[in-house]
């Protein structure tokens, strides 16, 4: 259930995730184990599919599948992308990756792959996305993964290491 206030905007959502308003006066949210990007109108309490991604992967743990979402700055004003952060499955190697779409008629379409291979584990893959204030980096919020690693790679101790703020700055290829 998604309430503004004490108004319940919808129902029956599949686990949603990351929430932001987008500039078009939209609630955008991920749905974490329902694959599925969605668009809220809170004046009508109407819920549109963006897109859903398939190679999102996501099981009974909390911490897996479709996660972050961030628009990009401009979105509206002539860069109507989106990034989103998901966990997927590669042979039996669990990773996530962060990949670019855009978003036209009302649907995202492409993919492009902008980190790939971010370790991932059973648990705790707490990914959250923003762009900086000036919209030249985004910035990745990540947690331990639950594997005894980092997002870095780098060995955690539960308490003394859960988790990083990792920045990026993205070019087009």
């Amino acid at each position: 259930m998604l309430c503004l206030g004490s108004k319940v905007l919808v129902s029956g959502l599949d686990n949603p995730w990351s929430l932001l308003w987008g500039p078009d006066s939209y609630l955008w949210l991920t749905e974490r184990t329902g694959k599925s990007i969605k668009r809220i109108n809170p004046k009508t309490d109407e819920v549109y599919t963006a897109g859903t991604i398939d190679e999102v992967f996501t099981d009974v743990s909390v911490h897996k599948g479709l996660l972050g979402l961030a628009l990009s700055p401009k979105f509206g004003q002539g860069d109507d992308t989106l990034y989103v952060y998901y966990t997927y499955k590669d042979g039996e190697t669990l990773y996530g990756k962060i990949v670019k779409f855009n978003y036209a008629k009302d649907k995202i379409t492409g993919g492009t792959i902008v980190i790939d291979k971010f370790p991932a584990g059973n648990d705790h893959n707490a990914e959250r996305l923003v762009f900086s204030t000036d919209g030249r980096q985004i910035f990745i919020a990540t947690d331990k993964a639950g594997n005894g690693r980092d997002l870095q790679g780098l060995p955690t101790n539960e308490m003394k290491n859960p988790g990083a703020i990792l920045m990026f700055t993205y070019r087009e290829p």
